[in-house]
């Protein structure tokens, strides 16, 4: 039981792993597919019309995506090093 656990471990580390390279190579594609997915949303929220869901337009509008590339190279960045830790503290 216990090789599963460690082993589904392994998968998430190497999962942030790969998300993290992904962002801090192509932060660009992350934000633009952020800003697509809010716009949808708003979009969406407004076809609705003002009487439902108030609270979840203040969140959109309060709530955006990361405006600065370098946000996203960060968070990449931070997911490199807890998913390399991670894989790291199996073996040491």
């Amino acid at each position: 039981m216990s090789q599963d656990v460690s082993l589904f471990g392994d998968v998430k580390a190497g999962m942030a792993l790969i998300a993290g390279l992904a962002l801090v190579f192509f932060p660009t594609a992350a934000k633009t597919n952020a800003d697509a997915r809010h716009e949808q949303k708003l979009a969406e929220r407004a076809e609705r019309g003002s009487d439902s869901y108030f609270e979840e337009e203040r969140a959109l509008k309060t709530y955006m995506p990361f405006q600065s590339v370098t946000a996203y190279r960060l968070l990449g960045l931070l997911m490199i090093l807890l998913g390399g830790g991670s894989l790291a503290s199996r073996f040491f």
